[in-house]
């Protein structure tokens, strides 16, 4: 560990709980900074969670194009079928 951060951490840890969150040249009430983390993470869950559910959706679309593919190639081939035992 650095020398810089050791003492950033004993700076911190002697603080006490009523001092808040503080950076040089930074001062922000504890309060705050907990509520600026719920919103940081809350967007950035809502968008993780939008792209993860966009990337199903697309493939849930491929899947439903593909089933409506293999049922039109299958209804051709049992025609295709129906007319060979015809002329046998």
């Amino acid at each position: 560990m650095t020398p810089g951060l050791a003492s950033y951490l004993a700076q911190a840890a002697a603080g006490g709980s009523g001092q808040g969150f503080s950076l040089p040249g930074i001062e922000v009430d504890r309060l705050w900074y907990y509520v600026v983390c719920a919103v940081a993470f809350t967007f950035a869950g809502l968008i993780t969670g939008y792209f993860i559910w966009r990337k199903g959706a697309m493939q849930m679309h491929d899947a439903e194009a593909e089933i409506q593919r293999t049922s039109g190639e299958l209804k051709r081939l049992s025609d295709d079928l129906k007319i060979e035992e015809s002329a046998l």
